[in-house]
């Protein structure tokens, strides 16, 4: 969390054993009653992603999403390399991630964020492929548009939850619990921020590569636009 900029009382906060809680603070299950915050979260996390009705909530909407923007009409011009009538050369890694990072957003965090930010994927890809200065600790000024990188995305993600629950609609259950959880600790919108800031990273830097590697031993060609007889012999890049 210090790397993504939260507080140092913030950080102190999530790994508290037992936490300072308020009275009101609904715990995840009674036995993480004296676990740290950090550790309370880790559960929340797995708990979205075990098969059972969050995940199935999360994936209905994912899977809703990657199949839209993947589709001709809702492709994103970003992806597209270039094109003649009733056939498309995209970029593989651009379509991988922007169709996996899209379907993912919708699904954490509903349509709300894209509002406050319509190009967070710019900043945010950006971001992903300058993050290794963030690992090596490379100092100002060469880490400069990093920084700045991250910047944009984590202001979304801070306006974001400066915005009442009751006015973002589609957010996933462990947004909202884990929200819950962390406001009851004082914990304030930039903190909360960074650590989805960190979720965020970690599932598009992961689930893109391998995706993209995944896609990269397929034999792909250009891609026909639906009802289209002709098959084009350039590759998908």
């Amino acid at each position: 969390m210090n790397s993504f900029g939260a507080t140092p009382a913030a950080v102190e906060k999530m790994f508290q054993s037992p936490p300072v809680r308020a009275s009101k603070r609904s715990v995840l299950a009674p036995h993480l009653a004296q676990k740290p915050m950090a550790h309370v979260a880790e559960a929340m996390i797995r708990l979205q992603l075990h098969p059972g009705k969050h995940l199935d909530d999360l994936q209905g909407v994912f899977l809703r999403r990657l199949h839209n923007s993947v589709s001709w009409d809702s492709m994103s011009t970003r992806v597209t390399l270039s094109s003649v009538p009733g056939i498309r050369e995209v970029s593989l890694l651009e379509w991988t991630r922007t169709s996996l990072l899209e379907g993912a957003t919708t699904a954490f965090f509903g349509e709300t964020l894209l509002n406050i930010e319509p190009k967070l994927f710019d900043s945010f890809f950006e971001f992903d492929d300058k993050s290794w200065k963030l690992t090596y600790k490379v100092p100002a000024p060469w880490c400069n548009d990093m920084v700045a990188a991250k910047k944009t995305a984590q202001k979304a993600l801070t306006q974001y939850f400066d915005i009442p629950k009751a006015q973002r609609m589609g957010e996933c259950w462990l947004v909202r619990a884990l929200e819950t959880e962390l406001r009851a600790l004082d914990v304030e919108s930039p903190d909360i921020a960074a650590y989805f800031m960190m979720i965020y990273w970690v599932y598009e830097h992961t689930l893109t590569r391998f995706s993209f590697n995944g896609f990269s031993d397929t034999h792909l060609g250009s891609m026909p636009m639906p009802g289209n007889s002709a098959s084009g012999s350039s590759p998908i890049y």
